[in-house]
């Protein structure tokens, strides 16, 4: 079973993929949901998921910058709608 962490700052994305999403069927025995990049990190930190989804235009830490600083607490694979030149 895994944990995944779902990193929105908007609280209507967040609750409605953390309530919508058939989990227990994808094998997701916990999910966790965050606020800003801030608050991902410290639950990086203290739940070690093994599955982040994060909206990359956020406030005050942008999801790109969050992947940077997460490299250093978990292995990172990146998969965006965006273009390189649209996240740059």
């Amino acid at each position: 079973m895994y944990k995944v962490l779902i990193v929105d700052d908007e609280k209507m994305i967040r609750m409605g993929m953390k309530k919508v999403l058939p989990w227990q069927e994808l094998k997701i025995e916990e999910v966790y949901t965050a606020a800003s990049g801030k608050e991902a990190l410290g639950i990086l930190e203290e739940y070690h998921p093994q599955i982040m989804i994060s909206d990359i235009q956020m406030t005050e830490m942008t999801g790109l910058e969050l992947i940077e600083k997460a490299k250093e607490k978990a292995q990172i694979n990146n998969l965006s709608k965006f273009s390189d030149n649209q996240i740059h």
